[in-house]
């Protein structure tokens, strides 16, 4: 199950690209696409708090299906909507400006991070709310800041650009999808970092849970693994 709370999700939000990017390939105003998937995706965390603040640690059962629920609901519709979403940001942003974007809002992400962390390590430690009305506050939490970062975006002015007036069939498209990865290299060599990348990822939870139930040193030390990964982050984004 730890390790079932990083592979869903990342396989929910990955796999659905593939369709995502025929589909909307042809369509030369993105943005409708990217909120219109945001609208069903994001609410869901409010869902998932609801469930725990009303269920609350009798129904074991209930809580953990409504997170994985929530999570693989989360992740389709944000992979759905996330190919549009980069291609708007392409056209919105100029090349040369794009690594200074990136890195900046890398830098501005993981200062407001450390302090989210300290608000994980209060909300999950012995002065906090009781097990899982603490949980259910961070994930309410999550979804205001979500909707939030949905009403910035609305606020984009998309460029309009010319695309193909239609979406190739799907019988052409996903063999030149493989055609592409053989024969591009700079394409099959990102791919694979990212591929490595995500493997390594996947024991990350792992280190949390060990803590936690092995080493004891408590739920409020999540907050702490929290700012300890922003604080790397950060350090290299500047770099």
């Amino acid at each position: 199950l730890i390790g079932l709370a990083t592979t869903i999700p990342n396989g929910a939000w990955l796999l659905p690209q593939l369709l995502a990017a025929n589909y909307v390939g042809n369509k030369q105003k993105k943005k409708p696409w990217v909120i219109t998937l945001s609208l069903i995706g994001r609410p869901v965390y409010f869902l998932a708090a609801l469930i725990m603040f009303v269920a609350g640690a009798r129904y074991p059962w209930l809580l953990l299906s409504a997170f994985f629920l929530v999570e693989i609901v989360f992740s389709v519709a944000d992979g759905l909507s996330v190919v549009a979403w980069f291609d708007i940001m392409g056209k919105v942003i100029p090349p040369r400006r794009r690594g200074r974007f990136y890195s900046t809002a890398q830098v501005l992400t993981g200062l407001l991070s450390l302090a989210a962390g300290a608000v994980v390590a209060r909300a999950l430690g012995p002065s906090g709310p009781p097990f899982p009305v603490n949980y259910g506050l961070l994930f309410l939490s999550s979804s205001v800041l979500l909707m939030v970062s949905l009403a910035f975006f609305a606020r984009l002015k998309e460029p309009i650009q010319q695309v193909e007036s239609e979406r190739e069939p799907w019988g052409a498209y996903l063999p030149r999808m493989l055609r592409l990865y053989r024969e591009d290299r700079q394409f099959r060599l990102i791919n694979v970092v990212r591929m490595l990348s995500g493997i390594g990822g996947l024991a990350l939870p792992f280190y949390v849970v060990h803590a936690t139930d092995v080493l004891g040193v408590g739920d409020a030390s999540i907050g702490l693994f929290v700012s300890a990964q922003v604080l790397g982050g950060l350090v290299t984004s500047l770099a």
